[in-house]
């Protein structure tokens, strides 16, 4: 039904809602289960040409998912994107069959599969920018996705795995000799703050960071701002940084020395202003005035997210003066193409005969700005 009304489709999103199975086992249940019309495999094998492609939370008959996928990217020549995972219910019920059972194989080797099964066809490795390895995708080798795409191509990598180990992909795959052309890598993880550490350890040792922005979501703290900045005391080099200022003049004072000669692209700010008497547009207007004279010392930075709070509370400003402020930064700034304060984003637009002008953002934006878009991926 969707070919017949979208044939000429080139990105295709499809993510199932979350499953779960009978927890006895009960096979009439789990027959009923992949009867579920969320668990069809649908006739997305009809679709060529496609650029885009994310398939998230399969579940059902998984030999006949691969079937279809390798169906699709072998008639996608030209697809840059790609995301794959399987349904929780699915990789829970395998992972708990302890038997070395067919079917509890078709899960750990559904990727591995699929990979030697396209390479098996002898058609041109794919040319990936983007890769998304979900649930139940896990990589343990450089093998299995250089029979699937030229992994030297891959700009974006994301990695949700759960509390699965990613040291793995990390060491195996995601190496400077491996991914020369690798800007972004988002990594969802529920991992303990020892492990977080090592997944920074293997980043640093890598030689990656200072090309990467690097956004890494424990779900360990409530924070979503999740870009890393320091680790064991010393400043984590990466193209986009988080830093934490508590107070004025001297927290901003202090930017500049702990990021000790980076040039950054994009920085998350989190400042908690002093109380003070003043009405809150005044002190956020000197908070910004005062950050201006800041990130005039950085000729990259072009994107900022800023969040300011007065102890544990945020600052109550109307959408005129939050767009005042923006304006007020663009024009302190002039490298900024891309502000966010207090929740409300902005692009900037400049003109010769005016000065910059500040046009808000809708969500479906955000998508096309790197800094908001991993941020936003993160919290999906």
């Amino acid at each position: 039904m969707l070919h017949h009304h979208c044939p000429d489709l080139r990105a295709l999103y499809v993510e199932y809602p979350p499953t779960r199975r009978h927890p006895t086992g009960n096979e009439h249940a789990n027959k009923l289960h992949n009867a579920h019309p969320t668990c069809r495999t649908l006739d997305f094998e009809l679709f060529v040409n496609l650029t885009e492609l994310s398939l998230l939370r399969l579940s059902g008959d998984l030999r006949l998912w691969r079937q279809k996928i390798l169906k699709i990217i072998l008639h996608s020549p030209n697809l840059t994107k790609l995301g794959l995972s399987i349904g929780y219910a699915t990789t829970v019920h395998l992972g708990d069959n302890t038997s070395p059972s067919s079917e509890a194989r078709i899960e750990t080797g559904f990727f591995d599969d699929l990979c030697g099964d396209y390479h098996a066809s002898g058609t041109r490795r794919l040319h990936l920018k983007t890769f998304h390895f979900g649930s139940g995708i896990p990589i343990r080798d450089a093998m299995s996705l250089g029979n699937l795409t030229d992994p030297t191509f891959l700009e974006e990598i994301i990695v949700d795995q759960g509390r699965l180990d990613v040291s793995a992909l990390l060491q195996n795959v995601i190496l400077r000799e491996m991914t020369p052309r690798l800007r972004r890598l988002l990594i969802v993880n529920s991992c303990e703050h020892k492990a977080k550490k090592e997944i920074l350890r293997l980043l640093e040792a890598g030689g990656l960071l200072p090309q990467l922005a690097l956004y890494l979501y424990t779900g360990l703290t409530r924070d979503i701002i999740e870009f890393p900045g320091r680790q064991d005391g010393s400043v984590l080099r990466s193209r986009m940084v988080k830093v934490e200022v508590d107070g004025l003049p001297d927290g901003l004072d202090g930017i500049a020395a702990d990021l000790d000669g980076q040039v950054p692209e994009g920085l998350c700010l989190l400042a908690i202003l002093d109380r003070d008497p003043a009405p809150a547009l005044e002190s956020v207007t000197g908070f910004i005035n005062k950050f201006s004279e800041v990130a005039q010392q950085f000729p990259k930075l072009n994107q900022v997210l800023i969040e300011l709070s007065f102890g544990s509370e945020t600052p109550s400003l109307s959408r005129h003066d939050l767009t005042r402020t923006a304006e007020l930064l663009a024009s302190n700034v002039p490298q900024l193409c891309y502000i966010h304060l207090c929740g409300v984003f902005w692009k900037v637009c400049t003109s010769l005969d005016e000065g910059p002008e500040v046009v808000e953002l809708d969500f479906s934006d955000l998508e096309e700005i790197e800094l908001f878009k991993m941020i936003c991926d993160g919290l999906h």
